[in-house]
C-alpha cells in the first residue's frame, strides 16, 4: 500500500467524505497554467518549510464554507454560526501550513475536473517527495481576486477529504465531546505510524499500532483507511479471505476510496487469482488512473493469466513514469520476449538508484519464484552494475537452490563468497549482512568446508553459532570437532562451544556426559532472559531439544516430560511432552499432544525419525494421526 506523502493530518485520515457532485474533466484553458503556478509556489514554500507562506496560500474562508456544505454546522445554532465561522476560519488559518503540506521534489498535473460551484476546480496532482514516495492527491483550489487559492485536499487512494476530516473533529468539539478529541488524538499519533511501519516494511509494528486503533470508536471514514491498513498486514500473513472481508468492509464504509482496488488487486494476485486481481486493477484505474503501482499488479495478473506480452506496455509504461521501480523491472524480464531482453539493460542504466533499484527486482523476481526472469536480471546486471552484490549473491542462489551434489554447492559457493566479500565492505544494516553470510555458510556446509566457512566470515562468532547449530543439527560430530579446533581462540561464544561438546557427547552416544554438560547449560541460558537476544534464544532451543533426546536415552523420562512441559507452557510447541508420551508407550498422550501441536502450528512429524522411538510411533494410532493431519504435506 503506497504511503502517502502529504502532511500529518491528512495521512492520519487518509479519508473522506463521498463525493458531493460527479465532476467533469475542465477544459484546457489558461487556469491550467495559472494552478501550476500555484503549486509550484506551494512546492517552494513547503520545502523551505515557511509554514506562514503555506498558510497564505489557503482560503480558509472556502474551508469554512465546504465544511458548512457537507453538513458539520447544521446543529449549530444560526445564531452561533457566525462566531463559529469566524473562529474557525482564523483558527484555521493559523493552523494551516505545516499540519497540511510536507516537502515534495517534484509534481504533476494529471486532470482538472470543474465542480458543482463556479470559481471551484479539483485538480489531480501525483507529487514525490524527498524519499521517493509517490502521493496521489486531489487539490481543491478557489478562484479569488488574489489569483487562485487552495482550499481543500483529498489523498486519492484513501478517498478522505482534509475538510470531512476537520469536519468530523469540529462536532466533537462543538458538542464537548473531550474523550473523543483525545482519542483523535490517537489516531493522529498511531496511524501515521502505522503507514510509515508498512513503508519499511515492519508488519509487526504496523500490526500492534492497528489493534490498538481498533479499540477506538471511528467514524466510517476513518474505519475504512484502517481496515485497508489491516487487510494489508493479512495479506502479508497470507490469510487471503480475512484480507479480502476486510476490503469488502472497508468500500461499504466509503465506496469511494478508489484504494481499496488496489490493494484487492495485490492480494487476489497473491493468492494467484488472476482474473478477480485483473479485474479489481482495471477497476482501479478506471476511478483514477494507470499510475505504477497499479501497472504493475495489472502486469502481474495478466503474466499469471499466461499473457505476458499484454503485460509488456504497462510495465514499460511503469518504467518511465517510475525508472527506479524495481517491481516494475522485475515482471518486466518475466514478460519480455527473448528477442527483446536488451530492454532491461536500458531501464536499468535509466535507475538514479541503480543499487536498491536492482536489489528491489532481484528480490521480487526471487521472492515471486521467476526463476528466468532472475537470470535475465543477473545477465543485465553483470553489464550494467557487475559490482553489486545481488549480482553474484543471486547468482549463487539459483545454483544453491538446484544443488544436490558436493560439486554444485561449491560451485553456488565460490558466487556467494564473492557477494559476501562485497556485503562486507558496505554500511548496510547487521541483520542485511548476516543475511548473505548465512546462505554462504549453507553452500559452504553442503561443499562440506564448514571450517573454511568459518576462517572465511566477516563475522566469526556469528559464523561459529551458526555452524555450531547447522552441525547439531546434521549430527556432524567429526565436523563439530573440527570446527571448535578451529575456533578454539574465537571470543564471545562459551556458550556455542559448550553446546557443541554437549552436542558431540549425545551424537556419539555418550549420552548421560551430554546430560551432565546440557543440563548445567540450559540453566544458565535460562537465566540469562534469552528472548531478548535471537542468537541466544535459537541456541536455547537447540540445546533444551538435545537434552530432551539425551534424558530419554538414559531413561530419565520425569526429567524429560518436566522440560517438556516447561517448553510447551512458553512456546506452545508440544513435540518434548509428545516424543517422552511415545516413549512410556502411552498413545492416548501422544495423540493428545500431537493434535496440541497441530493447533499451535508446529510441525512435529520430523521429529519422530528417532529410532530409539520407531516402535513406539509406528502403531496404528500414530499412523492415523499422520494420515489426518499431515495429509498431502510433502514434508511428513
Amino acid at each position: 500500500m503506497p504511503r502517502p506523502a502529504i502532511g500529518t493530518l491528512v495521512i492520519v485520515l487518509l479519508l473522506g467524505a463521498r463525493s458531493f457532485a460527479e465532476e467533469e474533466p475542465a477544459p484546457a484553458d489558461t487556469s491550467r497554467a495559472e494552478i501550476h503556478a500555484l503549486l509550484t509556489e506551494l512546492q517552494k514554500a513547503a520545502n523551505a518549510e515557511d509554514d506562514a507562506a503555506i498558510a497564505r496560500l489557503f482560503h480558509a474562508q472556502t474551508l469554512v464554507e465546504e465544511l458548512e456544505r457537507q453538513g458539520f454546522l447544521q446543529h449549530v445554532p444560526e445564531k452561533r454560526r457566525v462566531t463559529v465561522r469566524r473562529a474557525m476560519a482564523l483558527r484555521l488559518q493559523m493552523g494551516l501550513g505545516g499540519n497540511l503540506v510536507d516537502p515534495f521534489v517534484s509534481f504533476e498535473i494529471r486532470r482538472v475536473f470543474e465542480t458543482e460551484s463556479p470559481g471551484r476546480q479539483k485538480v489531480y496532482v501525483r507529487s514525490q517527495d524527498r524519499d521517493g514516495w509517490t502521493s496521489k492527491t486531489h487539490w481543491y483550489v478557489v478562484r479569488r481576486p488574489e489569483g487562485w487559492r487552495l482550499y481543500d485536499l483529498e489523498e486519492i487512494d484513501g478517498g478522505i477529504r482534509a475538510s470531512s476530516v476537520m469536519g468530523v473533529v469540529l462536532v466533537e468539539m462543538l458538542a464537548g465531546g473531550v474523550q473523543e478529541i483525545r482519542g483523535w488524538s490517537s489516531v493522529a499519533r498511531l496511524l501515521p505510524e502505522a503507514f510509515d511501519a508498512l513503508g519499511e516494511g515492519d508488519f509487526e509494528k504496523a500490526r500492534t499500532l492497528a489493534t490498538e486503533l481498533e479499540g477506538l470508536r471511528l467514524p466510517d471514514v476513518i474505519g475504512c483507511v484502517l481496515q485497508m491498513v489491516l487487510a494489508t498486514i493479512d495479506n502479508y500473513d497470507e490469510n487471503t479471505e480475512k484480507a479480502l472481508d476486510r476490503l469488502a468492509r472497508a468500500q461499504k464504509m466509503n465506496p469511494d476510496a478508489p484504494g481499496v482496488h488496489y490493494i484487492r488487486a495485490t492480494v487476489l494476485n497473491q493468492a494467484n487469482r488472476f482474473e478477480e486481481a485483473l479485474a479489481a486493477a482495471r477497476t482501479y484505474v478506471s476511478l483514477v488512473d494507470p499510475d505504477p503501482e497499479v501497472n504493475v499488479e495489472l502486469a502481474r495478473a495478466l503474466i499469471g493469466l499466461k499473457r505476458p506480452g499484454e503485460a509488456v506496455a504497462p510495465l514499460e509504461e511503469a518504467l518511465r513514469e517510475s525508472p527506479g521501480n524495481g517491481e516494475a523491472l522485475a515482471y518486466l524480464a518475466a514478460a519480455l520476449p527473448d528477442d527483446r531482453t536488451g530492454v532491461l539493460v536500458a531501464h536499468l542504466k535509466k535507475m538514479h538508484d541503480k543499487d536498491n533499484g536492482f536489489t528491489d527486482a532481484t528480490d521480487t523476481a526471487y521472492a515471486a519464484d521467476l526463476t528466468d526472469a532472475l537470470r535475465r536480471l543477473i545477465a543485465a546486471g553483470a553489464q550494467i552494475v557487475p559490482e553489486h552484490r545481488d549480482v553474484h549473491y543471486y547468482a549463487g542462489v539459483l545454483l544453491y537452490d538446484e544443488a544436490t551434489e558436493v560439486a554444485h554447492y561449491k560451485a553456488a559457493a565460490k558466487h556467494l563468497e564473492r557477494a559476501v566479500d562485497i556485503v562486507a565492505r558496505t554500511d548496510l544494516p547487521d541483520d542485511t549482512r548476516k543475511t548473505y553470510l548465512e546462505v554462504y555458510i549453507d553452500a559452504m556446509l553442503g561443499a562440506e568446508e564448514p571450517v573454511a566457512a568459518f576462517e572465511r566470515a566477516f563475522d566469526s562468532r556469528f559464523a561459529f553459532h551458526l555452524l555450531v547449530l547447522r552441525l547439531d543439527d546434521r549430527d556432524d560430530a567429526k565436523r563439530l570437532r573440527g570446527l571448535l579446533e578451529a575456533g578454539k581462540e574465537q571470543a564471545g561464544v562459551p556458550n556455542e562451544r559448550r553446546f557443541a561438546t554437549g552436542a558431540i557427547e549425545a551424537h556419539e552416544g555418550r549420552h548421560a556426559e551430554a546430560v551432565e554438560i546440557l543440563s548445567s547449560l540450559q540453566i544458565k541460558l535460562t537465566a540469562a532472559k534469552p528472548e531478548s537476544d535471537s542468537e541466544a534464544e535459537s541456541l536455547l532451543h537447540e540445546v533444551e531439544d538435545q537434552l530432551v533426546r539425551s534424558l530419554v536415552r538414559t531413561n530419565k523420562l520425569d526429567l524429560a516430560e518436566a522440560l517438556g512441559k516447561d517448553i510447551a507452557k512458553r512456546d506452545n510447541d508440544w513435540r518434548y511432552v509428545a516424543i517422552v508420551a511415545a516413549k512410556r508407550g502411552n498413545v492416548a498422550k501422544v495423540r493428545e499432544a500431537i493434535l496440541r501441536g497441530v493447533d499451535g502450528e508446529v510441525d512435529m512429524v520430523w521429529y519422530f525419525e528417532d529410532e530409539d522411538l520407531e516402535d513406539e510411533l509406528k502403531k496404528d494410532a500414530y499412523k492415523d494421526i499422520r494420515t489426518k493431519h499431515y495429509a498431502g504435506d510433502d514434508d511428513g
